[in-house]
């Protein structure tokens, strides 16, 4: 039966349908299982007073007598359980067994495919003509105004605020002020016509859902289950509705903004007002539902029929659902002369826990379908009754729509046929797979892959087996999704079990050597082991079922044991096996679980810093060129720390890190997870036990250090990008240019190259805090680079530094750090990088900026340093003549301060004349005037920045100081010589002979620099 499908693919979305009344009546009689069922009658007061103890086991037919017994008053029952626990189902089938006759009329309300407006129009419909006006007319009042979706959507929001602003604070509320102010706030933002056209009129929201519960045409399905309320999320709260939207709704946001419980209240409040805004919307009040119900029923008493309601989901008539309740429990007698009502209404328990415990003592009979679906006997669902239930699904699938449509035309009480009667296949297929109580063979699933594949889809099949789920989550992707895999000898496919939950019972070392031993089939034969075996050992299933499927021999693979259902206890070859103790830590226990689709939580600490520890060993930092101390450590401001390694699906938020290694990553596949998994349980025992010898430590350390290779590379690649070089920027060659320009600037970089000495100048430990610089311009910029100095070598060094085993030493390597300068040098000085914008690294990012400051101030301070430095020439030359030298000044200068102090002239001001000159004999001066003077040659002033160095600031300084000391000397004693000529006028003729004799010697000095000015021009 290699490649054989007994069914349709086509037909099996409409046989298997999760819907209850969606369903074909046919398909519905042929699928549906007559189940125990779990009823109760009210205990105690409230819903929650109802135990497991107090239902009893009631078949669907004696349920059915009961509802229908002719001398009880009333009868209501509430059908409850989770969504898809088969609540539909069950009234589904009470609609079947209930048709309307002259003593009864039925009227069922659906679950989808019709709306509010519709399920009203349908129980007006029951009245006489005469009767039936009033309640058209009201629900006709909507008018024009909800003609078209937007115009439904705008009518709902004008209710939803009138009803806002109509209630008031509930009496026990914990800040009556804030909901007073909510109340008068909140409906201008369902006013606001920015809300409204940003996120009301919009679809795929509750708006958009209410509109269409009320108004929905009766073809549209949508499926009701839970009331539906406003949630946080459906509030629009966004920053930027502040400026577009009214001052009314800002004032509204701003609640909501401010007051942290303030959301929660609004919330509250809004789903407060729904109903009142639901029938508001309709035209149609809860009063006005009361009399429809009421006329109804005194129509029907009149005619002497009683009336069964039934309706699928209770959710269906949300916003007039506590006034239907309200009419519905009013008992019939002769005195108000309303018919007998029989109600069935399915709800689920969240639901019915809020609104139908307002009647709770008045209910007849609670069916629990959390606790009866699919059960036969016994309070548990098991693999028996699972399968039992599963068989129909399966037959019918098998039959298709056309036959289970003749079928059922021809009015049979008998079951549907038995696909498998007269099968070619069934000699072989039903002992392979197995077979239910009624005879319908569940091929392609046995006992076992049902019960394995049901709890993978479903966790509380046991306690609460949900049909829906099993529909759903199983059958559909078995018979539908993987139907073209069984047809092409490729079932069951990887996906199939990817669908359900993965891998859970075989291990990762098992998943391992599954692998190395099928090669390309390990995704099918794997699905084929987790899903039809489940024990989490590697076997070979029974040959029958393997070669229906096609799936390959496990080589050296034991036979699986025979027992489908029971938990293996026996190996295959007899002996019992013996439980071994598990001595794994608790971290160790998470890995396998995690392999598998769980989260990492405590291992996730333990293994970081031994992972860190072992990646930042095994990486070659000498290879690597950087320092080791610089780019890893725990310390946060590294680029590779111990929270730069993160896991897949870790349980607890990673910290952001520059170089970050995700294990395995996210696009791992299974292979992957798996070998991670073994070497991270391995490192974690080994670090236990102090070595790598204990049972599968082999195995472990080879996945550990392939793996270990693989995060290497990952890490190392990471830093590589980190630190390489991008267009227009390199992190290294701008720390040595920025030092260059310093070294430059204070004179330790001369102008011609010398490797030596530039490289000793780019490291040197200590920068003068004085320079030769004189604009402030060019001062502020050396003390920019000066700052920083430190960080620049500790960037250039840990990325160029010669090392043993990631730690700096002495030596550097050169070749970056001369071609940078080359490079600097062949541009005249000028820093021509472009500094990338969004640098995470503090060290590169510190860098930048500074690099970027600097080109662009040093472009400034150069011309202002070549300014200022010609300005002081001009003044050297007024005072000194041009080409003097120093000699020649200090001599002559010290010449006219003895003759003049032999003559007792010399005054305080000789000996200011005499400080002066003695720091200029110190001073190199005349290199300074020469490198003046090369300022005054035609280029850029950048291009002259080592001359800067060459004119000591001290020459500037002192030769200023001579200029004024002299001038001020003789100022005083050209002073004294007048003021000695107004006194002794008598000796006016030797004052004279005097002054003649001075106006010579300043005639010779003067003389004498003009001639040592054309011997230094010659």
């Amino acid at each position: 039966m290699k490649e054989f499908v007994c069914w349709s693919q086509a037909g099996v979305g409409e046989v298997i349908n999760t819907e209850a009344e969606a369903v074909l009546p046919a398909v519905f009689k042929a699928v549906h299982t007559a189940s125990a069922l779990k009823v109760a009658g009210p205990i105690g007061t409230q819903f929650q007073d109802l135990r497991p103890e107090n239902y009893t086991s009631l078949s669907q037919e004696a349920l059915l007598a009961e509802f229908l017994q002719p001398d009880a008053a009333y009868r209501r029952m509430a059908v409850f359980g989770r969504s898809g626990s088969g609540k539909s189902h069950l009234i589904h089938w009470l609609k079947l067994q209930l048709p309307s006759t002259p003593e009864r009329l039925v009227v069922v309300v659906p679950k989808a495919g019709t709306s509010l407006k519709a399920i009203l129009e349908m129980l007006v419909r029951e009245l006489p003509p005469e009767k039936q006006t009033p309640f058209r007319e009201a629900l006709s009042r909507t008018g024009e105004s909800v003609a078209t979706r937007r115009g439904q959507k705008e009518r709902l929001l004008n209710e939803i605020a009138y009803a806002l602003g109509e209630l008031t604070p509930a009496v026990d509320a914990q800040d009556l002020d804030l909901e007073r102010e909510l109340i008068k706030v909140l409906p201008y933002l369902f006013q606001d016509i920015h809300f409204r056209e940003k996120h009301f009129y919009q679809e795929g929201n509750i708006i958009a859902e209410l509109v269409d519960h009320v108004f929905a045409a009766p073809s549209a399905y949508r499926p009701a289950e839970q009331r539906r309320n406003f949630s946080l999320d459906d509030l629009p709260v966004d920053p930027l509705d502040f400026k577009e939207s009214a001052v009314q709704a800002q004032n509204a946001l701003r609640f909501l903004y401010a007051i942290p419980e303030a959301p929660q209240i609004a919330v509250r409040l809004v789903n407060d007002c729904l109903d009142t805004a639901i029938g508001r919307t309709l035209s149609f009040t809860g009063d006005r539902l009361v009399g429809l119900m009421d006329d109804l029923r005194r129509h029907l008493f009149a005619e002497h029929r009683e009336l069964v309601l039934l309706i699928e989901d209770f959710a269906r008539v949300q916003g007039l659902d506590r006034a239907l309740l309200q009419a519905m429990i009013v008992q019939s007698d002769e005195t108000n002369q309303l018919c007998k009502l029989r109600w069935a209404i399915g709800v689920t328990t969240g639901f019915f826990e809020q609104v139908v415990d307002t009647v709770y003592t008045r209910v007849t009979h609670f069916v629990n379908m959390d606790r009866s679906a699919g059960r036969r006997t016994g309070e548990m669902m098991d693999a028996s009754s699972l399968a039992d239930f599963t068989g129909p699904y399966l037959n019918a699938a098998r039959l298709g729509v056309p036959k289970l449509t003749r079928w059922d035309s021809g009015g049979s009480a008998e079951a549907a046929p038995n696909a498998c009667a007269g099968c070619p296949e069934k000699e072989v297929c039903h002992p392979t797979f197995g077979v239910t109580a009624q005879g319908y063979g569940l091929y392609p699933f046995t006992t076992r892959a049902l019960w394995l594949m049901a709890n993978r889809a479903d966790d509380q099949v046991e306690d609460a087996f949900n049909p829906r789920t099993l529909q759903s989550g199983v059958l559909l992707p078995v018979l539908d999704d993987a139907a073209p895999a069984l047809a092409t000898g490729q079932f069951p496919p990887k996906s199939l079990l990817d669908k359900l939950g993965g891998n859970r019972s075989l291990d990762a070392s098992a998943r391992q050597e599954l692998r190395r031993l099928v090669g390309g089939e390990e995704g099918r034969v794997g699905a084929l082991l987790e899903l039809w075996d489940g024990s989490g050992h590697l076997v070979n299933l029974p040959t029958p079922l393997r070669d229906a499927f096609g799936a390959p021999t496990i080589p050296d693979a034991v036979a699986a044991s025979e027992d489908d259902i029971a938990d293996r206890k026996v190996a295959p070859d007899g002996p019992v096996i013996v439980p071994k103790v598990d001595q794994r830590t608790r971290e160790e226990k998470e890995l396998e679980p995690w392999a598998k689709g769980d989260t990492l939580d405590r291992a996730a600490d333990k293994l970081r810093p031994l992972l860190f520890d072992a990646i930042a060993e095994s990486i070659d930092w000498d290879d690597l060129g950087l320092e080791k101390t610089r780019f890893c450590g725990t310390e946060d401001a590294r680029p590779f720390r111990r929270r730069s390694i993160t896991f897949t699906r870790q349980g607890t938020r990673s910290a952001p890190s520059l170089v970050m290694l995700e294990i395995p990553g996210a696009s791992a596949s299974q292979a992957d997870f798996d070998r991670v998994a073994i070497a991270m349980g391995g490192l974690l025992r080994a670090e236990r036990e102090g070595h790598w010898d204990f049972a599968g430590g082999s195995e472990a350390l080879a996945s550990y250090l392939q793996c270990l290779t693989q995060w290497r590379r990952e890490v190392v690649g990471t830093l590589f990008r980190l630190c390489a070089p991008s267009e227009g920027w390199d992190h290294s060659a701008a720390a040595a240019e920025l030092l260059a320009i310093g070294s430059v600037i204070n004179g330790r970089l001369k102008a011609d190259a010398d490797q030596v000495a530039d490289v000793a100048s780019i490291f040197a430990s200590e920068w003068p805090a004085e320079v030769n610089a004189i604009s402030p311009e060019m001062r502020r910029v050396y003390e920019g680079l000066a700052a920083r100095q430190a960080d620049l070598r500790t960037l250039l060094r840990s990325m160029t530094s010669g090392s043993k085993g990631g730690v700096v030493g002495t030596l550097v390597d050169p070749s970056a750090t001369l071609a940078a300068l080359r490079r600097l040098r062949a541009n005249s000085w000028r820093l021509s990088q472009v500094p990338p914008d969004g640098l995470e690294f503090d060290l590169f990012k510190r860098c930048a900026d500074l690099y970027k400051r600097t080109a662009s101030a040093i472009e400034a301070a150069a011309p202002a340093e070549v300014g200022v430095r010609l300005a002081w020439l001009d003044e050297m030359e007024a005072a000194f003549g041009v080409g003097t030298k120093r000699a020649t000044i200090i001599s002559e200068l010290r010449a006219i301060r003895t003759a003049f102090s032999d003559a007792g002239m010399a005054g305080a001001s000789a000996k200011r004349l005499d400080e002066s000159l003695d720091a200029l004999q110190s001073t190199q001066f005349d290199d300074s005037i020469t490198a003046a003077k090369s300022l005054r040659r035609d280029g850029e002033a950048l291009a002259m920045l080592p001359t800067f160095a060459r004119a000591r600031s001290a020459a500037v300084n002192n030769g200023r100081a001579v200029v004024d000391a002299a001038t001020t000397f003789l100022d005083a004693v050209q002073s004294r010589l007048s003021e000695e000529a107004a006194r002794q006028a008598v000796k006016v003729q030797t004052v004279q002979g005097d002054i003649a004799a001075i106006e010579a010697a300043l005639m010779k000095i003067g003389e004498n620099l003009d001639g040592a000015e054309v011997a230094d021009v010659a």
